[in-house]
């Protein structure tokens, strides 16, 4: 039995994990899996870029203005490495907590949530990745 297995490479973002896992972490990997949700229609790449998306509007993160000017690093890795970095990432965030980290969130945090330390939305993204 014989099986053709698609290796897709992407972008590497190792040096925006590298560099703290910020926004230009978090718009770049979903600017990543939206382009290849849009090759590969029904996979779980559509469903992670459209919760990132969410996450980085609930933060009020412009990522066309934090991608903007920003150059392809030049390598490429295979799309479970671009994940591997992502579940790396949101652990650093459910760690941490946003606001011991360099993301910043919008206004709306306090006035919907003042007694949590971390917004709703990095706690059911990283439930995405590490269900209680």
């Amino acid at each position: 039995c014989f099986h053709y297995l698609q290796q897709v490479f992407v972008e590497d973002v190792q040096h925006l994990v590298d560099s703290g896992c910020g926004d230009k972490f978090f718009c770049k990997v979903q600017d990543i899996l939206h382009k290849h949700a849009q090759i590969n229609k029904g996979n779980d790449d559509e469903t992670i870029a459209r919760n990132l998306k969410a996450f980085n509007v609930h933060r009020n993160v412009n990522c066309k203005e934090v991608l903007r000017g920003m150059t392809p690093a030049g390598n490429e890795i295979l799309i479970p490495k671009l994940l591997d970095h992502l579940k790396h990432c949101i652990q650093q965030i459910a760690f941490r907590g946003l606001e011991e980290s360099n993301l910043e969130y919008g206004p709306n945090h306090q006035s919907c949530c003042p007694n949590m330390k971390t917004p709703p939305a990095a706690t059911e993204f990283a439930n995405l990745w590490y269900p209680l």
